[in-house]
């Protein structure tokens, strides 16, 4: 079991987050669902090790930290490299690169540049990419903000497919959106606005 801790966590004088215990199984997802503003990215920032702030004390993962990949709302690839540039950057062996581009549908876009793919592609790229460093848990933020319909179901399907019945990983994903919890959740958090 995954146990992360957050006592209280302070900005300045703003307290942003307190009293959040998130316990998670091997193979297990948690949506994480609230309001714009109450926190759950900067919740997710702080899983990952992003947002270092001195007021944390007593916080964090409890015991061994776990392998974690986040995959960012923004995909965050590299514009002047091709998408299989930009994933050997994870994965020098172009063999299982290939093998995780056809999973998603793109292994014939691997040599397109990132401005050539739509947002749903480099979303897949960078799941990807995620899966690639081979993480106990990844990290998700918004996968499916500002994607149509037909592109978040999609990418609903890979991520449970490639994640959530992989009995190895472990997904916490941060939406707005009760259908994708309803979708991947095994449990749900709801984080309020203070």
């Amino acid at each position: 079991m995954y146990k992360f801790v957050i006592n209280k966590l302070k900005f300045a004088e703003k307290v942003v987050l307190k009293d959040i215990q998130v316990e998670l199984d091997k193979g297990e997802t948690l949506c994480i669902l609230g309001p714009s503003g109450c926190g759950k990215t900067t919740l997710l920032n702080v899983m990952a090790g992003i947002n270092q702030t001195s007021d944390f004390s007593g916080s964090g993962w409890q015991g061994q930290p776990p392998d974690i990949a986040y995959l960012f709302q923004e995909p965050r690839l590299l514009p002047w490299r091709t998408v299989l540039q930009n994933l050997c950057l994870i994965e020098p062996n172009t063999k299982k690169v290939f093998e995780l581009l056809h999973k998603v549908g793109l292994d014939q876009y691997a040599d397109y540049y990132p401005a050539a793919l739509s947002l749903g592609m480099e979303r897949r790229v960078a799941l990807v990419r995620c899966l690639l460093l081979s993480p106990e848990i990844v990290l998700m933020d918004e996968a499916l903000a500002s994607l149509d319909e037909s592109t978040a179901a999609e990418m609903r399907k890979l991520i449970k497919q490639l994640i959530c019945d992989h009995p190895g990983k472990s997904l916490i994903y941060v939406t707005h959106d009760k259908r994708d919890a309803q979708e991947l959740a095994d449990q749900i958090m709801i984080l309020n606005s203070h």
